[in-house]
């Protein structure tokens, strides 16, 4: 059975607004309100506006926009048969939607999604209107899988990540990004993830480049005693991570996303990757290595003075901040 999503109330408007205002994060307020997270991030991205921010009223008045422009067809028999019409012919609803403003038609001008919304409404499907269209699905696809590229599911911005995340202020942030060589097939990799703060690198021996494989990896590396080492995880927007989701359910983190195009934005593990390729170029057979020769030279790596450290190493640091964990845990 699929995953249930819940239509926001008025009610839960004012609550997802106190609790922002009370600083708690979406993850949180869904939580709170018994919603899933994307719910809790749609209902805030749609219905939000960046001057002031989420707002119940407001929200509610671009609800009440949107339905009423759904509706402009069923309200409209004339403008509804001449769609109908046009469709019947082989026209496209943006080829409706252009003729209808170029003629300024005393009909009405509908925009092109107002019709896809109609097609898809009861009316529509009932009406089999979808049957003139050049592909005739019975459902509409949703938009982010109309895209080249498959939208990651519950993806949370690199823009919503805390500042003490993007300042280094805090221990336990990681970054992570995927290795590829040329001699190796197109499956082996190493995922690689570094530590924000102390700079503490780690390079894993992936043998699929499948999403669910990977992300158990990440996990399994986690779970290996070093569950208190990681709050959160920065990754760019590859299909290997789709399956972000599975981390964020067995270790309870964070996940986050650079913005399309701009691995830059986690630059950390890209700097990591830099100096890893030293020891491992793109022509290394990496199939043909085991996990501890990987980790004899990620190593040497940690065991390297850096300057923004005070000239300390990735492994200095990050011992000192798993020895305080450990110190206030057992508090």
């Amino acid at each position: 059975m699929g995953k249930q999503y819940s239509q926001i109330t008025r009610e839960k408007r004012v609550a997802i607004s106190t609790l922002l205002r009370a600083s708690f994060s979406k993850p949180a307020i869904a939580t709170q309100l018994g919603l899933h997270r994307s719910t809790v991030y749609r209902e805030i991205s749609r219905n939000g506006t960046k001057a002031i921010g989420y707002l119940p009223i407001v929200a509610e008045s671009r609800v009440k926009e949107r339905k009423a422009r759904c509706l402009k067809l069923n309200e409209s028999s004339e403008l509804s048969k001449l769609v109908a019409n046009r469709l019947k012919e082989g026209w496209s609803p943006e080829q409706i939607a252009g003729y209808l403003k170029r003629e300024n038609s005393p009909r009405g001008t509908v925009s092109h999604e107002t019709i896809y919304r109609w097609i898809y409404s009861d009316c529509g499907k009932r009406n089999r209107y979808y049957a003139y269209l050049r592909r005739k699905r019975l459902w509409r696809t949703p938009r982010g899988s109309r895209k080249s590229r498959a939208m990651i599911p519950c993806r949370v911005p690199i823009a919503e990540r805390p500042d003490v995340i993007n300042q280094k202020g805090e221990f336990g942030h990681w970054e992570g990004d995927l290795m590829l060589f040329t001699q190796s097939g197109a499956k082996f990799n190493l995922i690689t993830l570094r530590e924000r703060t102390s700079r503490f690198f780690v390079a894993l021996l992936n043998p699929s480049k499948h999403a669910y494989e990977t992300a158990l990896r990440i996990i399994s590396y986690f779970s290996d005693g070093k569950r208190n080492a990681i709050s959160s995880i920065t990754f760019d927007n590859g299909s290997e991570f789709f399956s972000h989701l599975e981390i964020v359910r067995q270790l309870g983190i964070s996940t986050f996303f650079c913005d399309p195009y701009k691995s830059w934005q986690k630059g950390s593990v890209e700097n990591g990757n830099g100096v890893l390729r030293f020891e491992l170029p793109r022509t290394t057979e990496i199939n043909k290595m085991s996990q501890k020769e990987i980790n004899r030279i990620v190593m040497r790596i940690n065991r390297r003075p850096m300057k923004c450290l005070g000239f300390r190493t990735p492994e200095e640091v990050y011992n000192e901040n798993i020895q305080q964990i450990s110190r206030s845990m057992s508090l």
